[in-house]
């Protein structure tokens, strides 16, 4: 792979592809490029040049069913998920010749898999077990085809993440959140905490406003602001 900016993104993301043409995300996998050798010490992308990355894909378990296929689609962003590089760029990935990408999967004997049943991907959530106060209530997505900006916007009930990020100007994304939890003590305190937010960057700085508040009873009794102005250093 190589990129024509000296900070890129490689997100790496594996689907099974129904019969049908839905496709379910099972795993993803990110690396910053300029952590190719080492995330202590990380390099600059020089302009050109090829690079052989190896992008790990989170752990899971997961079971095809008949009928189905994988697919692998890479990408370079992923927000708010992981922050954009701050540059405008192309890349290129090479599937063949001297630099044949490919993708390593690790393959179990079915019958290794004993009488575990290994839910689908796209089943309904207490099907799966989760709780279904974990899920999105709404999720908007808007663009302004004039300035070039999209918007996105995540309800989870108690929490709200609202994130910007231009296309034009990638260096100036933003991200901001509100989020609160109410719980009830032994002796049957009313304990609150709320916390509200925002993250941006420029091309060499991220700049972080957070301010958590700590309630009892309807009342405040602790809160804190944190105020930092922290350097991208190739991120």
């Amino acid at each position: 792979m190589f990129a024509t900016a000296p900070v890129a993104n490689w997100v790496v993301r594996r689907h099974d592809v129904a019969p049908d043409g839905t496709s379910y995300l099972i795993t993803r996998g990110y690396l910053n490029g300029t952590h190719r050798k080492s995330h202590a010490h990380p390099e600059a992308l020089v302009l050109g040049e090829i690079y052989e990355l190896h992008i790990e894909l989170m752990c899971t378990a997961y079971a095809f069913a008949a009928g189905h296929r994988a697919r692998i689609v890479v990408t370079n962003a992923d927000f708010p998920v992981i922050w954009p590089s701050p540059y405008r760029m192309t890349t290129v990935l090479y599937t063949g010749g001297d630099y044949p990408s490919h993708v390593m999967l690790p393959v179990l004997p079915r019958l290794s898999y004993g009488s575990v049943v290994l839910p689908l991907l796209g089943e309904s959530v207490s099907a799966l077990g989760l709780d279904a106060d974990d899920a999105v209530r709404d999720y908007r997505v808007t663009r302004d085809y004039l300035t070039g900006q999209t918007s996105a916007s995540f309800d989870l009930g108690t929490d709200l993440i609202e994130c910007r990020v231009s296309a034009d100007n990638p260096a100036e994304a933003s991200m901001k959140l509100t989020a609160s939890a109410k719980s009830r003590a032994s002796d049957g305190r009313q304990i609150e905490t709320r916390a509200a937010g925002a993250l941006s960057s420029s091309v060499n700085s991220f700049f972080l406003d957070m301010n958590v508040t700590l309630l009892e009873n309807d009342k405040v009794v602790r809160e804190k602001r944190w105020q930092e102005v922290v350097r991208r250093e190739l991120l």
